[in-house]
């Protein structure tokens, strides 16, 4: 019962510290962009492409979450 109970507290504090990094990152790109390296003009690669490798990194997390 511990377990799960520590598990479940864990999961939760995971999603609210993930979406805390993830309003702190937007912030610091739309402040200042250069300090993340983001420059468009040198990226590479179609977005449909990224978008498979952020979801498929996701869904990895979630897997080993889960397990």
């Amino acid at each position: 019962m511990g377990l799960i109970t520590m598990g479940i507290y864990h999961a939760i504090i995971g999603i609210i510290e993930g979406g805390a990094t993830a309003c702190a990152l937007a912030l610091i790109l739309r402040a200042r962009p250069d300090i993340v390296g983001d420059d468009t003009a040198a990226q590479t690669g179609s977005k449909k492409a990224k978008d498979i490798v952020i979801f498929a990194g996701i869904a990895i997390a979630l897997l080993l979450a889960v397990i």
